[in-house]
């Protein structure tokens, strides 16, 4: 869920407060704030010509004509990070300054909003993606090429010119917009403004591509351009997740212990001829972990969290925060069949994989037979009476007060209290 905090003032709301955080730990939200600059650039008329100056290269520019009679050039260019801060920045000196040496001037610049104007994503404040991408500009810069799309730009007009002995271009483009990748844009307006040394450490290192359409204002081809260049199918984040390194390490441990680790849909392991005893999804054994790692009430509805906001605490066992072990990979799959096997055995309780999670849960909290603790965790779900007693079992397995009660219901047990498994 994203929960927008719209304010009757110029100032966005602080979301660092108690409140707001309160809020973003209960609910899993992504809180969105927004005050009247925000709105008013969102509800801007259609804003004046905004004109940038590029100096490149000529290895750096690719031009592109619609056809042999065309006099009409549209550029691919590779651009540093810096330079395209300095044409896409408030300053419309700076924009025009395209000898510039000194890029530490643009660290009090904002990105010009109104160049998002025909952008049909609108105004993005925040991202999935912006942490990964400040995260590449910190630890690999000069990767940056590789990883990013680049951005795409329609402008009015497009005049390239040659200089230095015709070993560089001069490309004057005027009356421009971009149309794709106002995210990565944004992103690195706020990673420049963070710090005013990221601009020499880092942006100095990146460079992207950006694909520069001639087109009329107003014209169709400008509003296809915006609307093809947005509109491929998105790859997901679990997809992308599947071919990184600590992955393929999970797949090849689990194989050596006869389990199919399907990455993707259609594994059938490693080995043709190998006989595998069980098989377990890149999805499934996310939420494992995380039930493990101690959010059994979240690991069955926010599988597409595991694999963005919590991954790395989730998978890498290189990460401080990561409470990961991939020598118990094999451990945690064959326990999860167990415990599946268990509940059928008993029969009167659904198996759900939101009861398997919980069992999982406790198991480094208690040590009871696999019966005793399902007999625990379904005795604490009789008792517990929420405000809403309207809400099933379900439901209930989705509340951090259930867990809460559980781990009380634990401690009792192994203090020698009043145990559940006897209500």
């Amino acid at each position: 869920m994203r929960l927008y905090i719209v304010s009757n003032e110029s100032k966005e709301l602080d979301t660092n407060t108690s409140e707001i955080k309160q809020l973003n730990d209960l609910y899993d939200l992504e809180i969105v704030p927004m005050g009247l600059n925000q709105i008013s650039r969102i509800m801007s008329l259609r804003p004046s010509a905004i004109n940038a100056v590029i100096h490149v290269d000529k290895d750096s520019i690719l031009p592109f004509v619609e056809n042999s009679l065309s006099s009409s050039k549209s550029y691919v260019i590779r651009i540093s990070a810096n330079e395209l801060l300095r044409i896409t920045c408030d300053n419309e000196q700076y924009r025009g300054n395209y000898r510039m040496e000194d890029f530490s001037v643009l660290h009090k610049t904002e990105m010009e909003y109104d160049l998002l104007f025909d952008n049909v994503r609108g105004f993005i404040t925040r991202s999935k993606f912006n942490e990964s991408i400040s995260r590449t500009l910190k630890e690999e810069p000069t990767k940056f090429f590789m990883y990013n799309n680049g951005l795409t730009l329609t402008a009015n007009d497009i005049i390239a010119e040659d200089t230095n002995a015709h070993k560089k271009v001069k490309i004057s483009i005027n009356d421009f917009q971009i149309v794709n990748g106002g995210q990565t844009l944004r992103t690195l307006h706020n990673f420049k403004q963070q710090d005013a040394d990221n601009i020499e450490k880092y942006l100095s290192g990146g460079e992207l591509l950006i694909r520069v359409f001639k087109t009329s204002t107003g014209t169709n081809v400008r509003n296809k351009i915006a609307e093809y260049t947005n509109s491929q199918n998105a790859i997901s984040n679990i997809d992308l997740k599947s071919l990184s390194e600590e992955q393929i390490q999970i797949e090849q441990f689990l194989d050596e212990h006869n389990i199919v680790y399907a990455r993707k849909s259609g594994d059938t392991g490693i080995s043709a001829n190998k006989k595998y005893i069980h098989k377990i999804s890149m999805e499934k054994f996310g939420q494992i972990l995380f039930a493990i790692q101690g959010n059994p009430e979240k690991a069955s509805n926010q599988k597409k969290h595991i694999f963005e906001k919590y991954y790395d605490s989730v998978f890498k066992e290189s990460k401080k925060e990561s409470k990961f072990d991939l020598s118990k990979s094999s451990d945690y799959v064959l326990r999860y069949f167990e415990i599946k096997r268990e509940y059928e055995k008993i029969g009167i309780y659904e198996s759900s994989d939101q009861r398997v999670f919980f069992v999982l849960f406790i198991d480094n909290l208690i040590d009871l037979t696999t019966k005793e603790k399902i007999e625990l965790v379904e005795n604490t779900l009789k008792k517990f009476l929420p405000a809403d007693k309207q809400l099933n079992d379900v439901r209930k397995l989705l509340q951090v007060k259930f867990r809460e009660m559980l781990v009380k219901e634990v401690e009792s047990v192994k203090n020698g209290g009043a145990s559940t498994m006897e209500a």
